[in-house]
């Protein structure tokens, strides 16, 4: 399997639909040979996709699940995430994700479109809520899949997690004018990390060994929204500058971090 066919596979898999364009784009190579590609996959993998004339590319077709068995969204992603901005991976996931869920998500953001779905939250675990987002980008936090969305309700962004989400539409309205700038994703902040100041100078070092800290600290830079997933990442969950001695770490500049640990996130 060529890379442009596997490319074609996934992307139909997980977003739905593909363009001969995305194709030309993606590879740099000429209309003449994506088309030949899109027949190899006519040839090589009979069903797996049809060409819609109202949306001028190719969509997902009733065969492919047979062509994909033991594919995962992690094989999307290493194959994807390098080539878009739209999806932001802090490390390893916990929970497998679901096409049926996925693709409504990222053609939302692909499309700058809204989305309607029913959601559960810890607040009210027994109540599915019906939520009206506008969905920009999607994060890996380390554990788990969200995605980031604006909340025209609430007048915020917020960040949902895929677990918790069902029955999702795709609402078919332009949002090019209502949404606002995302002001804590584009709000940059350095953490300076440290070993825990209560503990003892020689377990002090041991700890600036294993994070290759220099003057027994590191600099660790990341936006206002993915704040706490970086600090959970690093197993900081005490956020002062004198945490619990079963901590490692601590934030040394914890007041100019702090302030922007206030969140929206459901």
């Amino acid at each position: 399997m060529t890379d442009r066919i596997r490319y074609i596979l996934l992307k139909l898999q997980w977003e739905g639909r593909i363009s001969r364009q995305d194709l030309m784009t993606e590879f740099q190579i000429a209309s003449t040979q994506a088309t030949k590609d899109f027949k190899a996959l006519a040839a090589n993998y009979p069903g797996a996709a049809k060409y819609d004339l109202s949306q001028r590319r190719y969509v997902t077709d009733k065969k492919l699940p047979d062509y994909l068995s033991g594919t995962h969204f992690n094989d999307y992603i290493q194959f994807n995430a390098d080539r878009t901005d739209k999806i932001t991976q802090l490390s390893a996931t916990h929970h497998e994700m679901e096409p049926e869920i996925f693709q409504p998500v990222i053609q939302s953001i692909q499309d700058n479109k809204g989305l309607k779905f029913h959601y559960r939250s810890l607040n009210s675990p027994n109540k599915k809520s019906e939520r009206h987002v506008i969905p920009v980008r999607i994060i890996h936090s380390g554990f788990r899949w969200h995605f980031r969305a604006y909340e025209p309700a609430s007048e915020s962004y917020k960040d949902f997690r895929f677990s918790r989400v069902s029955g999702v539409i795709t609402e078919e309205i332009n949002t090019d004018n209502d949404v606002p700038i995302d002001n804590k994703w584009e709000t940059i902040i350095d953490i300076v990390i440290q070993p825990n100041p209560t503990l003892a100078n020689e377990k002090q070092d041991i700890i600036a060994l294993d994070f290759n800290m220099t003057s027994k600290k590191i600099t660790v830079q990341t936006n206002a929204a993915c704040l706490i997933y970086v600090l959970r990442d690093y197993e900081i969950t005490d956020f002062s500058e004198r945490p619990s001695h079963h901590q490692l770490l601590a934030i040394k500049n914890n007041k100019e971090v702090t302030k922007h640990l206030q969140r929206n996130k459901t």
